[in-house]
């Protein structure tokens, strides 16, 4: 990588990437249940990733798929809430009932969502392979 100004492009361009895969390929039924059942959560990642294939090398993409699976169980999510005395997350399960309301919904969506960009940053810098950006 060259100049900041590529790594931002490959950056952004991951980010649609996540984008496709984590908003259009998830359908309602997933994002209702992929924290309750792995195999949802499994089925999400997989699709999640269908997107990178073309332009990350393999090993990459094992590391977006666990990474995936791990924010996407909250839980990280849940132990950053209570580290900052959030008083929704008492416990794992108030914490879940949080994301009922609107607030906490918001919250989750957010944060969710700052962990998987964060994680593509290792992706753009080291995880590109032979492509020339």
């Amino acid at each position: 990588m060259s100049t900041i100004s590529e790594l931002g492009g490959v950056i952004a361009f991951l980010v649609i990437l996540h984008c496709i895969g984590d908003w259009i390929f998830q359908w309602e039924w997933m994002a209702k249940n992929k924290t309750k059942l792995s195999m949802v959560r499994f089925l999400h990642c997989m699709l999640y990733c269908t997107p990178f294939i073309p332009f990350v090398l393999p090993e990459w993409i094992v590391f977006l798929f666990i990474t995936h699976f791990i924010v996407d169980s909250y839980k990280p999510l849940y132990y950053f809430r209570k580290l900052t005395r959030d008083p929704r997350a008492k416990s794992l399960a108030t914490f879940r009932e949080s994301f009922t309301k609107p607030d906490g919904f918001f919250i989750l969506v957010t944060y969710d969502q700052i962990f998987h960009v964060l994680l593509l940053v290792p992706v753009a810098l080291w995880g590109m392979g032979p492509f020339p950006w």
